[in-house]
């Protein structure tokens, strides 16, 4: 499923984070909508996800939900200022122009202190979902399919780490889907 909405833009960012102004406008907003669908989903669950996306598009959310987005903004700018730094890091973000004005180190720095703001923000947002007895209701309803919204675990981008910390690494005692 494409998101229906994009909870922020290229300006949002680069009003956020030093960062180089020089992609492509779609090369951005692709690595947003992919951070969204991916990183932010799987903080909320898939209900709660597609709850606030379809009342995002209908311009409908409550005052709560709104104070939610707000981390849910920011989280995702994190998120997609990463991914940002990860392109450039690449032969295809590389220009001789970019090059000369931000260097690795500089990079690094940006994305290394992201991490440890983007844990503190998602953990807010967790404690703001439980918090609220509505929100709350609808990232657990017992009707929820795929991502599951749940406070013990945390995800981080596309790892999955287990709230006892606890992996069966020979995939011993799964349920595979007939």
């Amino acid at each position: 499923m494409i998101t229906q909405t994009l909870w922020v833009d290229d300006e949002y960012i680069y009003k956020n984070f030093p960062l180089p102004k020089r992609l492509d406008r779609g090369v951005v907003y692709s690595i947003i909508q992919m951070e969204q669908f991916t990183s932010i989903q799987d903080n909320l669950g898939t209900c709660l996800y597609e709850h606030l996306e379809d009342e995002v598009a209908a311009e409908t959310l409550s005052a709560t939900e709104q104070e939610l987005f707000k981390l849910l903004q920011y989280s995702l700018a994190m998120y997609s200022a990463n991914g940002i730094i990860s392109f450039l890091r690449t032969q295809f973000g590389a220009t001789r122009i970019e090059e000369r004005q931000l260097d690795q180190s500089s990079l690094d720095a940006i994305s290394n202190g992201l991490e440890a703001k983007i844990n503190y923000v998602n953990k807010r947002i967790q404690d703001f979902i439980k918090n609220d007895a509505t929100i709350y209701a609808i990232a657990t309803d017992a009707s929820c399919t795929g991502d599951f919204f749940s406070e013990e675990e945390t995800y981080q981008g596309s790892l999955f780490y287990p709230a006892d910390g606890k992996v069966d690494i020979d995939c011993n005692n799964l349920d595979w889907p007939e």
